[in-house]
């Protein structure tokens, strides 16, 4: 998410796939890989924009507790 373009079309995909609907976060995290960024971007760009705890982030997305 370094410019700016990419950093507003990442959010337009994130806030379109949320629609304010936690139980839609799930559904995140695989599009945004997809599209290039790491889980600690997309963990970033949740907490920030929902403004909640890492935790509930983690849960929510549903991020795996081991990627390797």
């Amino acid at each position: 998410m370094k410019d700016e373009k990419h950093s507003e079309e990442i959010k337009r995909v994130f806030y379109s796939i949320y629609d304010n609907d936690q139980n839609n976060l799930k559904l995140v995290a695989p599009e945004l890989l997809s599209r290039g960024l790491g889980y600690m971007e997309i963990l970033q760009l949740t907490i920030k924009e929902l403004k909640i705890g890492l935790g509930e982030a983690i849960m929510l997305l549903e991020i795996p507790d081991y990627t390797g």
